[in-house]
């Protein structure tokens, strides 16, 4: 399992999953975290066959049990056991299952200025501070839509472009504080006009009225590894 796969994987199933929550509705909008999940899962699991064990939304103490992880970080280890990881991916090993890279799926815009955010890709570094077990890399993989509205100055993708900037040397910021290896790769900036719900751009428009507005969207992963890992998987 190479992790320039997985992340090509990822990248992939982003789009999937775009276009699939395109298909569900009848105007465009910011799919729920979900099908992220769902799709980068599934085409994993595709890609890779009976190589990898694709494990969803594992909860931490489980991880803690099942692959002898301990936590590397300051936060509590009661409050990290009720933490869930989104998507956890192991190598066979015959016998014993080898916790390979871990992979957190979040909406995300304007950098990394929210909560959730950083508590998601520390939530990486943590496990990866570790020299207990066995992980590899963590994958932070992240979306960005923008839909236009009557007051923006910039266009929806331009305003995306900046997105994408502030995220990377964000996170960045965060992954090598920690002592870890950073890297990142991320799509095209996608665009076309589009039926949206005018209600969700904030204007005075009457409820329930859908327009025509021009939108703009792509996806980023975060490669996150301890250094002894980098030279061989070099992106």
């Amino acid at each position: 399992m190479r992790i320039d796969d997985l992340i090509k994987c990822c990248l992939s199933a982003c789009q999937s999953a775009q276009h699939l929550d395109e298909q569900l509705r009848t105007y465009w909008g910011k799919p729920p975290e979900y099908i992220f999940t769902v799709e980068i899962a599934r085409e994993i699991a595709e890609f890779f066959g009976d190589t990898v064990a694709v494990e969803v939304e594992k909860n931490v103490h489980e991880l803690q049990s099942d692959a002898s992880l301990a936590w590397g970080g300051t936060q509590s280890p009661r409050k990290k056991r009720q933490e869930r990881i989104d998507i956890c991916l192991s190598q066979d090993r015959d016998v014993d299952l080898d916790l390979y890279c871990i992979i957190e799926v979040k909406y995300a815009m304007w950098g990394l200025s929210d909560d959730t955010g950083k508590s998601d890709l520390t939530r990486i570094c943590d496990l990866l501070k570790s020299e207990t077990n066995e992980l590899r890399y963590g994958l932070f993989v992240q979306y960005y839509p923008k839909q236009a509205l009557l007051t923006d100055r910039k266009k929806p993708r331009d305003v995306v472009y900046d997105a994408l900037k502030a995220r990377k040397a964000a996170a960045r910021e965060i992954v090598e504080g920690k002592k870890l290896n950073f890297s990142w790769k991320q799509s095209q900036i996608f665009t076309k006009r589009a039926l949206v719900h005018l209600d969700e751009s904030n204007e005075r428009i009457d409820q329930g009225v859908v327009g025509k507005r021009e939108v703009a969207w792509a996806f980023s992963v975060s490669r996150v590894s301890r250094p002894r890992y980098t030279k061989r998987f070099a992106s």
